[in-house]
């Protein structure tokens, strides 16, 4: 080989290929990097759109929240006691025809068959009456105080006695309650 050839080999040759490397490298690092660059740009838009959303969903559930937890702390707040006693009353007084006679109405202070419960007291109370009417009561107890749970009941059917002013057989119900209260805010 004459000296112009490898002159033209080592000048210009070696170089350019080394060159046309670098660049095609260059080149594929560039189309590499900007694919994951696209991949990731979509991901932080996703990111971006998502907790827009979230954060649309927290205040706007955050509010419906609050709302939920007034009524809770109103029901759950006073005293329990007299708030249960001014139901039933209330409900005595339109109970209708149906035979319903309120028998019990305590607190229970020998625990709540769970142990104790901090921020609750256990309320206890019987009716005599046909079973619509037991039902009734005990439904619009249930359904006006939300804040009580049902522990234990009891039914026993009972056999007419006209002397106490029972003419028909009838159901006695003994209901227990666990009733949790709200501290005053």
């Amino acid at each position: 080989m004459s000296n112009t050839g490898t002159i033209v080999i080592r000048q210009i040759v070696i170089p350019a290929g080394i060159w046309l490397l670098i660049f095609a490298g260059g080149l594929a690092l560039w189309t590499l990097f900007s694919k994951e660059a696209g991949i990731r740009g979509n991901r932080y838009e996703t990111f971006l759109s998502d907790t827009q959303t979230a954060e649309e969903l927290a205040k706007k559930n955050g509010r419906a929240a609050k709302a939920e937890l007034n009524h809770f702390r109103h029901i759950g707040g006073g005293d329990q006691y007299t708030a249960v006693g001014d139901i039933l009353q209330q409900f005595e007084k339109i109970a209708g025809n149906d035979y319903l006679r309120r028998v019990l109405l305590r607190k229970v202070t020998d625990g709540t068959d769970f142990g104790m419960v901090s921020g609750a007291i256990v309320l206890e109370l019987g009716y005599d009456g046909t079973f619509m009417a037991i039902q009734q009561a005990f439904l619009n107890l249930e359904k006006r105080k939300a804040n009580m749970m049902l522990i234990r009941l009891s039914v026993d059917g009972k056999d007419a006695n006209p002397a106490q002013g029972n003419p028909n057989p009838y159901i006695s119900a003994t209901a227990r309650y666990l009733v949790f209260v709200t501290p005053d805010a």
